[in-house]
């Protein structure tokens, strides 16, 4: 899978290991595994924190004032564009470098076409035929012709996936 543990393992010790990338808020993995059927990887802790005041944003945001949420959101905007910034010689996931997608429309029709082929097993009620269409509809005028430059993109991330130090 484009996305799995060990594609992402993998990614995480590339960006890590390059010094045009010093400031990435990304942690270092140190190694990869399996533990009762689960794959996992671990992950070094961020400058600064300590793991007994290190919870996940998810868990907390109720409990912030609206002016620590947006000192927060601003924080995390500012350290989503420094990922944003880093830039790639192709399209879509990094394990698909192989594929040489160097145009945007490839990708996604490639990703998309993989969900929609995949959508009737998960009973959501998607009509695939329409949403195959619109898509003829968007490669027809030329919608994909916008993306130029292919960047990373935090895209299957939550904030439970982010860490914050915290003392109540």
């Amino acid at each position: 899978a484009p996305n799995s543990i060990s594609a992402q393992y993998d990614l995480l010790s590339h960006l890590t290991a390059q010094p045009q990338y010093p400031s990435l808020p990304i942690p270092a993995p140190i190694a990869q595994g399996i533990h009762a059927e689960y794959p996992y990887i671990l992950t070094g802790l961020p400058e600064r924190a300590s793991a007994s005041t290190l919870v996940s944003l998810g868990s907390i945001r109720a409990q912030l004032s609206p002016r620590a949420l947006a000192l927060v959101d601003l924080q995390l905007g500012q350290l989503l564009h420094k990922l944003h910034e880093v830039q790639n010689d192709w399209f879509g996931p990094p394990a698909l470098k192989s594929e040489g997608l160097w145009v945007w429309q490839e990708a996604f029709v490639l990703l998309l076409e993989d969900a929609l082929d995949r959508a009737p097993s998960l009973e959501l009620g998607l009509d695939v035929p329409v949403l195959r269409r619109l898509l003829s509809r968007a490669i027809g005028s030329f919608v994909f012709d916008a993306a130029e430059v292919p960047s990373f993109v935090w895209l299957m991330g939550s904030l439970n996936d982010i860490y914050v130090s915290y003392s109540l």
